[in-house]
């Protein structure tokens, strides 16, 4: 058999790093339940660094809070001064005010940010974040060019696959078909699917905790469980898309490929930048194709066998770690050796920004145009109960300039003095799910920015939004978001009253759910908090009871506060 040569990590990065401190700050970190930071980032970066100290981004979050986790990262930032800190983002872990600060803690340390989604979500997300950061890893492969139509620069892509964990083990085949990974809608019903016409499948992993699943699920897997099962499996079913996101390139068919085992994978075009169609790699369009594909491949080993072996030597040369690593890396190197600063954070906005009240939005046109004559964009402070992050005008005003569009629309906490922030409304994800009538109730007139122009000739929408009349203003050609949380409100929008419960939690991330989590594993459940919530609901938010209920009979979430986050 052909022996492939697999690309080392250079001696020059090695001996570079050996004297250098990082601090690994990915969600899932050093847990080996949850393979790819752990597998194709943890364990490789131990071997280069002097150093790495870890911190459980999702461990601390969960058990203490979001304001909690960002100052205990600080005071490590304070008392280790890494040279590097690497960041893999989830959501709102980290406040961008907390990347600022620790170069004023530690400015000589660089940072280096993952976009693990960057594919699906550069424009409302990642484009925003690699302002902040030193330098980006990206497994958008086609977004690289956008971040540095913009000024970034130092950005690399993540084709990652630790070869030396995942590999060939030459072990028996025992199951027919594999599937590895958490639970989603399209997941389910593919599996159900299968199972319904006779195929029989093994789950491992986390959140299948349903009855129809319990003779075939077996409960997450650790690393090296992970890469056997990988190597017992005739096929191994990858399901990358669907469900609240949009289509990405996923780690599991290169890991896959890696241990010489066969991948059927939900279609996605951009797969076909790395493998070679039926060649190299087999997609599925629907539950039909992957019933069709899977009774196929079943009975043809020597084909499945081709292609696996296909896929294994494509990895090898040109997907893994260590040749990524030289790439990246060694871009570090070169920029350390010169010593190129860069500028923090990595962008400026010259345009002008008005901030209207509500007595301003009341006045006539032409005092409206005489007030904004030297101004470029509209922001409101309308709402004075409303409490804006520091970075809020630099960001809105950012993507307003790069993206061209009208609005631009950010992520909102609802805050509670007793109880702080309380609920997320996520702005994008919302807009895509739900009834247009019902997301335009849902809106603040402090989460937007408007071009003056825009603003100008909508001057009759925007009074009605301050009238508390809805917006609806917003569409897809028209408004750029940023899932990122600038804007705090002290009170729901009232137009927000009259929504069900069923759009109110595809609108919402329920963050006192992780609240009370939280105070459950430090069996602090019945505190004040709980109480503080209760009268919450019952000043008429009766989605607080609806969450609380769901929360209590999901079987997967109940699980994960047993064995913790």
């Amino acid at each position: 058999m052909e022996k492939i040569k697999q690309a080392g990590v250079h001696k020059e990065i090695l001996n570079f790093f050996r004297g250098k401190k990082l601090l690994f700050a990915h969600w899932d970190a050093e847990d080996p339940q949850v393979g790819y930071s752990y597998d194709n980032w943890y364990r490789p970066m131990k071997k280069i660094f002097g150093k790495v100290v870890t911190f459980p981004t999702k461990k601390i979050y969960f058990g203490l809070g979001k304001e909690e986790m960002n100052k205990r990262f600080l005071e490590l930032v304070k008392r280790e001064k890494p040279d590097y800190a690497f960041f893999l983002l989830i959501y709102d872990e980290f406040d961008p005010s907390t990347f600022l600060k620790l170069k004023e803690i530690s400015p000589k340390t660089k940072i280096f940010n993952l976009l693990s989604d960057d594919s699906w979500r550069y424009e409302d997300y990642g484009r925003y974040w690699a302002l902040l950061s030193d330098y980006i890893v990206t497994t958008g492969h086609r977004t690289i060019k956008l971040h540095k139509k913009e000024g970034i620069k130092n950005i690399f892509f993540a084709s990652v696959v630790n070869l030396e964990h995942f590999k060939p083990l030459n072990l028996e085949k025992k199951y027919d078909v594999v599937f590895i990974g958490t639970s989603g809608k399209e997941r389910i019903e593919s599996i159900k699917f299968l199972i319904k016409n006779g195929i029989k499948v093994d789950i491992f992993g986390k959140n299948w905790h349903y009855d129809e699943f319990k003779d075939i699920y077996h409960g997450p897997l650790d690393s090296d469980e992970l890469i056997k099962k990988i190597n017992q499996s005739r096929i191994n079913l990858s399901i990358s898309v669907g469900g609240d996101t949009k289509p990405q390139i996923k780690g599991r068919p290169f890991e896959v490929s890696a241990c010489k085992s066969f991948v059927l994978e939900s279609y996605f075009p951009d797969y076909l930048d790395f493998f070679e169609k039926d060649k190299e790699i087999v997609m599925f369009k629907d539950n039909a194709e992957l019933l069709e594909k899977v009774k196929y491949y079943l009975k043809h080993e020597k084909e499945r066998e081709k292609i696996a072996e296909a896929a294994y030597k494509k990895v090898v040369k040109k997907y893994s770690v260590d040749a990524m690593l030289n790439e990246f890396l060694g871009k570090v190197v070169e920029n350390e050796k010169k010593k190129i600063l860069i500028k923090f954070p990595q962008a400026e906005v010259k345009e002008k920004i008005a901030y209207l009240s509500g007595n301003d939005l009341k006045q006539g046109m032409n005092e409206l145009k005489q007030k904004l004559e030297n101004f470029d964009y509209v922001c409101f402070n309308a709402d004075t109960t409303a409490k804006v992050h520091p970075l809020r005008n630099f960001i809105q005003a950012y993507s307003l300039k790069k993206s061209g569009k009208q609005i631009s629309c950010c992520d909102y906490y609802v805050h509670s003095k007793q109880i702080g922030n309380y609920m997320l409304f996520k702005a994008n994800l919302s807009f895509i799910k739900l009834p247009k009538s019902k997301f335009d109730r849902l809106l603040g007139i402090s989460q937007i920015m408007s071009r003056k122009d825009f603003f100008l000739q909508n001057i009759s929408h925007f009074r009605k939004f301050l009238e508390n009349r809805g917006f609806n203003l917003i569409t897809e050609k028209n408004t750029v978001f940023i899932s990122i949380p600038l804007v705090e409100i002290k009170k729901m929008p009232d137009t927000a009253n009259a929504i069900d419960y069923k759009y109110m939690k595809e609108a919402f991330q329920m963050l006192f759910l992780n609240r009370l989590y939280s105070l459950s594993r430090q069996k602090k459940l019945f505190s004040g908090y709980l109480l503080m919530l209760v009268i919450e609901a019952l000043k008429g938010k009766s989605f607080i009871f609806n969450a609380l209920k769901d929360a209590v009979y999901d079987k997967n979430k109940m699980n994960r506060l047993k064995k913790g986050f």
